[in-house]
């Protein structure tokens, strides 16, 4: 069941726009895997070490963002703020230009040319910069107030300091001095990337998403209204009062620690009260940003002696492995299928006996698939963090990674080929 008041269907854009989006989000990481597997246990000892930095942007920028990019492509034409413009040519540019610079970026951390670095600021600005300005096109022409869209609208501009901070720390290694020389900066990049463009987008689809996949009562209008501008004005804060940084980056995490209450709340509340894997990786991401709210606030006495010198290293991974990316997983485990049954659908407007063809959510994806990625992103997460404490373990945490994300790969492959056969079977039909 799946409450679709108040959404729109007649303005989707082409299935395989956001689609290619979502493919490459796992072949990234698989990428990242055999190169963790590959360079062995030393770049676990420093956040710095420039295999760690190509590791991380590979999963933020190679898998989080593109993803999301994807995402929201599909979301505003669904909750009413209509079609993109050029929605094929600007998908398909935005897509080829970030994989292309994402790549770029990556490679320049272990070959630091000055032409490669100088490449990839340049062809991500530009994806970017395409990406943003046909966004804001269509919100700003949208007479919406819903909470959704405007939540939206400020992690939209999240993302534009995250990438504004990531071409300005990029410039200052080309030795183009446009901000002052310290590590403070990259914090504060990483911090506006978490949770001004991440976090804020992750509310903005969860206030859709929640009451409509798993019929549940909507957010309170305190968490809608006020939470996501809150949180952006104190990621502001803390950016322009660098002495503060680490005390608002913990009162940013209690924020988002009530955000999570209210979920859990909700979840608990609605009226399908039976098993889904998708609501396991929800309650996965708030236990992980509660281990991560309690690493950051509490004193280093009642933290693990040998936890306290990586402790930031720790609790980075946390938040993007366990909050972020068990969000996004399982939002793909209801989005995949969703689209694929939506988009044939339409196809069957013109035709209703075609109807019948369509197979139903649960023949597109099986429970148990989904069930197999929730086990083993546990198993991969845990080995992380033993791989952190211990990086002697990084041959087991590579393996995971590969196994869970080849296997993310290959569920996608097969929601595609259903999709294909079905529309098949449809167009014979007409």
């Amino acid at each position: 069941m799946v409450n679709s008041t108040n959404l729109s269907f007649s303005a989707l854009p082409p299935i395989d726009i956001p689609f290619r989006y979502f493919l490459t989000g796992p072949v990234f990481l698989i990428f990242i895997a055999l190169f963790v597997l590959f360079v062995g246990q030393d770049m676990w000892f420093s956040r710095w070490h420039p295999n760690m930095l190509l590791v991380t942007h590979g999963f933020t920028l190679g898998f989080i963002t593109v993803i999301m990019m994807g995402a929201l492509l599909q979301i505003l034409p669904v909750m009413g703020a209509g079609s993109l413009p050029y929605v094929r040519i600007v998908g398909g540019c935005c897509h080829t230009l970030h994989v292309l610079g994402t790549i770029l970026l990556m490679l320049s951390f272990i070959y630091p040319y000055v032409y490669i670095k100088l490449a990839a600021m340049l062809v991500l600005l530009t994806s970017f910069s395409i990406y943003i300005i046909a966004l804001y096109g269509l919100l700003r022409k949208n007479l919406s107030q819903s909470s959704s869209i405007i939540a939206i609208k400020l992690a939209l501009f999240g993302l534009v300091v995250t990438v504004a901070l990531g071409s300005l720390i990029v410039a200052n290694s080309l030795s183009i001095w446009l901000l002052p020389l310290d590590k403070m900066w990259t914090d504060i990049h990483a911090e506006w990337g978490l949770f001004a463009w991440m976090s804020i987008l992750i509310m903005a689809v969860s206030f859709q998403v929640i009451p409509m996949f798993h019929v549940a009562p909507n957010f309170s209008q305190v968490v809608t209204k006020y939470l996501p501008f809150s949180l952006l004005s104190v990621v502001m804060i803390s950016s322009w009062e660098q002495s503060l940084f680490q005390s608002f980056s913990a009162f940013i995490l209690l924020g988002l620690c009530g955000y999570m209450l209210n979920l859990l709340l909700l979840l608990n509340k609605r009226k399908r009260k039976i098993p889904d894997t998708t609501i396991y990786f929800w309650q996965l991401s708030a236990l992980a940003l509660f281990a991560a709210t309690f690493l950051t606030i509490a004193p280093d006495s009642f933290i693990f002696e040998s936890l306290i010198e990586k402790k930031g290293l720790l609790i980075a991974a946390i938040l993007i492995f366990f909050y972020v990316l068990s969000i996004i997983q399982g939002l793909l485990l209801k989005i995949l299928p969703f689209l694929s049954y939506t988009h044939l659908q339409q196809r069957c407007l013109i035709n209703f006996s075609a109807m019948s063809l369509i197979p139903n959510m649960h023949a597109l994806l099986k429970k148990s698939h989904g069930q197999w990625l929730f086990n083993v992103h546990v198993c991969t997460g845990c080995a992380l963090v033993a791989t952190i404490i211990y990086p002697s373990f990084y041959w087991l945490f590579g393996s995971l990674l590969l196994v869970e994300f080849s296997g993310l790969l290959y569920l996608m492959l097969c929601i595609i080929s259903k999709y294909r056969k079905c529309l098949t079977a449809i167009l014979l039909l007409d």
